[in-house]
């Protein structure tokens, strides 16, 4: 089931790559950018914060601005390496929520 899957996204990624100096296909894509950055951002917020009443600053949402502040502070002012972020956010979450 994996072989028709790849096969497809190869092909795909195989004309957008013939295509991508088009200027209609770089426009597309610069336009794009900020509409999947905002879905992500938006599912980080809907995912992160529990429920939908009046509860949703407790422990467990400071827990996770903690280790948010923490991630960032490593990726931006120490310049760590993503996958070394969130291996450390994974740590940090075990240590703060077990």
């Amino acid at each position: 089931m994996v072989l028709p899957s790849l096969a497809i996204i190869v092909l795909i990624a195989a004309f957008f790559f013939r295509m991508q100096q088009r200027p209609g296909v770089k426009a597309t894509f610069y336009g794009l950018k900020p509409v999947v950055t905002e879905m992500i951002v938006y599912a980080a917020i809907h995912f992160s914060l529990p429920g939908s009443g009046n509860d949703w600053m407790s422990w467990h949402t400071v827990g996770m601005l903690i280790i948010l502040e923490i991630c960032l502070g490593a990726l931006i002012k120490y310049r760590l390496h993503p996958l070394a972020v969130i291996v450390l956010s994974g740590v940090l979450g075990i240590a703060f929520f077990q």
